[in-house]
């Protein structure tokens, strides 16, 4: 046997074994506990338990990250490569059902949508991705998308009875009643006793008649205003009155110039030239006091009414007198009206003893923005001389 080559006894086999034990007992005593950090404690045992999917009982939040391992099984059942379109298009149409059960409704929506992108051959599958779709927008309101998708399911399956449903219940939700109708009578031929189609196909045909007679009134309506308008232009026409339009155009009234006749005064917007029963035209007036910068609306001035007859009702008496003619200088005696020539850029004075129609006839005034409108002013006023120069300037 060679040197160093001893055999080792059991008795040198013990007393090794002896020395190891020793050397652990001594490794153990050295070791610091230390507190574990990473596991279940008291404090976020519940926690841990409603993120494990052997315990969870409550759905992720919609805002909410994905724990690593959720997201890691959804790599995993969403990978194109480990699955084929139809595998992937029926676990999202599972995940859709899920959500929508859950009234996630928005989430079903996606999760349908991704299954239709796969594209996939089976018929059948496709057609239940858009009407769960159909559903699930519904719920939300999306009442047009899911009409759309009920429809597309129909061109797929035409003997679907949830998309048939689906679709007239969006045709009576978007007020399409006639098409509700339609809907409603191809979903009855597949099946006759179905209780939600024949109730929704009687509503449906009662909001038609109400719209086909609302129809009608609104064509009659508009042919009597229609009547109403030619008569007034003729009136108008008649008496020689004239419109001044936008961009300084001026032309006689007609349909085409009725828009101008629509006062564009905040007092005045609610009125307009109107004929009463025996014919005669009641015009909203305007009466400017530029010296005060106050104004008079007179709703329906009689055109053969006199402006003196409006003056004496207005200013002839103390105890109807405007309150901001402090000095009560605007007597019907004193006040003189003027209109503004267009043409000339000037200004005409109105005899007070004259109509309104007789004035409006007169060959320089044009009616501006829907309202005969006046000046009135104290004669010999400080104001009104300030006026009259300012006019001799001109």
């Amino acid at each position: 046997m060679a040197e160093g080559n001893h055999p080792v006894t059991e008795k040198d086999s013990h007393g090794l074994i002896q020395d190891m034990n020793k050397d652990l007992d001594n490794d153990l005593k050295n070791i610091k506990p230390k507190k574990y950090v990473d596991g279940w404690s008291e404090d976020n045992w519940e926690q841990e338990m409603q993120e494990h999917p052997a315990f969870r009982t409550e759905p992720l939040d919609d805002t909410s990250e994905l724990p690593p391992w959720i997201e890691a099984l959804r790599q995993l059942k969403y990978n194109y490569k480990e699955n084929t379109a139809e595998e992937l298009a029926l676990n999202y149409k599972v995940d859709g059902n899920e959500n929508f059960q859950l009234k996630k409704y928005h989430w079903a929506v996606k999760s349908y949508t991704e299954g239709l992108k796969q594209r996939c051959s089976n018929t059948e599958l496709n057609t239940q991705l858009l009407t769960n779709r159909a559903a699930a927008n519904f719920h939300i309101g999306n009442y047009r998308s899911s009409f759309n998708d009920a429809e597309a399911a129909m061109k797929l399956n035409p003997n679907h009875m949830k998309a048939l449903v689906r679709g007239a219940q969006c045709c009576w939700k978007l007020e399409r009643f006639k098409d509700c109708v339609v809907w409603c009578d191809r979903g009855l031929k597949l099946e006759p006793g179905n209780q939600t189609l024949l109730e929704l196909r009687r509503k449906a045909n009662i909001e038609q008649k109400v719209v086909e007679r609302n129809k009608r009134k609104a064509v009659l309506e508009e042919k009597e205003k229609l009547k109403v308008d030619e008569k007034l232009i003729k009136a108008i026409q008649e008496r020689g009155i004239k419109l001044s339009t936008k961009f300084d155009n001026t032309k006689t009234c007609s349909i085409e110039t009725m828009s101008f006749l629509q006062p564009v005064h905040p007092a005045a917007a609610s009125s307009k030239v109107h004929q009463d029963e025996h014919g005669a035209l009641l015009w909203p007036v305007l009466f400017l006091y530029p010296e005060y910068s106050e104004s008079d609306f007179i709703e329906a001035f009689h055109e053969d009414s006199r402006f003196a007859d409006h003056l004496e009702v207005m200013f002839g008496s103390s105890d109807v007198h405007p309150p901001w003619d402090v000095e009560k200088k605007y007597l019907p005696s004193d006040i003189e009206i003027y209109f503004e020539d267009i043409k000339k850029s000037t200004h005409c004075k109105v005899d007070t003893s004259h109509t309104l129609r007789k004035v409006l006839s007169d060959s320089r005034y044009y009616i501006t923005a829907g309202n005969p409108t006046f000046l009135l002013m104290v004669r010999n006023s400080s104001f009104h001389k300030k006026f009259i120069q300012s006019e001799l300037n001109e």
